[in-house]
């Protein structure tokens, strides 16, 4: 037999047979012996703790172990590769030389077997277009590696992205939505009441490519009323929807901020549908 990547093995022999004088069977003998085969295998393992929220930072955690039978020899290498919506701040890890522009960390001590060294800390931060579910992928190579160990040297670590927290409004707000109406060619025309002047301000709190953001500057307290826009992606959902007979509306989480120097925002949100007819 032959072990093509370090390990333990079990090699196990049988002989069987029949007397050529009577025809009858010999009883069957079986031996066996553990076979070690030397040499490193690395994996890697990849994790973080909790969901990530745009804007906000994480941190991913990458681990490499031994578990082949001997010591690793030379240089062994780790690179992170991010999904589109992470932006990388900083990776660290204690004895490790690492580079925060390609995501990469060397070093080139042995690892005994069985063993693991210090972990590496990837910093990342999801945009606030980033999608809501991303994979982190680490690999790891070098270290003296037979080629038929290398294919456990790669881990994926699957991201919830959740949507911005915005704070709830206090008490009191001066900003008070009072009708929501949708019309039949996918806007949505929304009374709001004010009891300040400021910047009022009208975007989608989850997705900044579903509505057109709506601003309005108040030179005084008032009732307004504001006509928010799908965009044109949007739109075309709408129509597909709308062709395929699908029954209901798409329901946006809108984001209402109105803003004024020296005071704190007041904030409301509401879902809002929007469809085609």
């Amino acid at each position: 037999r032959t072990f093509d990547r370090p390990g333990i093995f079990r090699s196990t022999v049988s002989v069987e047979g029949s007397s050529t004088r009577d025809g009858r069977e010999w009883p069957a003998t079986t031996a066996g012996a553990e076979v070690t085969v030397l040499g490193a295998d690395l994996t890697v393992s990849k994790s973080h703790k909790g969901d990530l929220a745009p804007g906000r930072q994480g941190e991913f955690i990458i681990t490499v172990t031994n578990q082949g039978t001997s010591p690793t020899a030379g240089e062994v290498t780790v690179t992170d590769r991010l999904p589109k919506g992470l932006e990388a701040k900083s990776i660290s890890g204690r004895g490790w030389s690492c580079n925060a522009s390609s995501l990469r960390c060397v070093r080139a001590n042995p690892l005994p077997a069985a063993d693991s060294y210090p972990p590496i800390s990837v910093v990342a931060i999801p945009a606030r277009n980033a999608p809501r579910l991303v994979t982190n992928v680490a690999t790891v190579r070098g270290g003296g590696e037979v080629p038929a160990a290398t294919d456990n040297n790669s881990a994926s670590d699957p991201v919830t992205i959740r949507s911005p927290t915005v704070p709830a409004p206090a008490s009191g707000s001066r900003l008070r939505i009072l009708k929501v109406r949708s019309r039949a060619d996918g806007r949505a025309v929304v009374k709001v009441r004010t009891t300040r002047p400021g910047a009022l301000r009208v975007d989608d709190a989850a997705h900044p490519n579903r509505i057109r953001p709506v601003l309005r500057k108040l030179v005084r307290a008032r009732t307004v009323r504001l006509t928010v826009r799908p965009t044109r992606a949007f739109s075309r959902r709408l129509r597909h929807r709308k062709a395929t007979g699908k029954p209901g509306p798409v329901r946006v989480r809108v984001r209402f901020t109105l803003r004024k120097a020296g005071s704190a925002p007041s904030l409301r949100l509401r879902r809002i549908p929007f469809r085609m007819r």
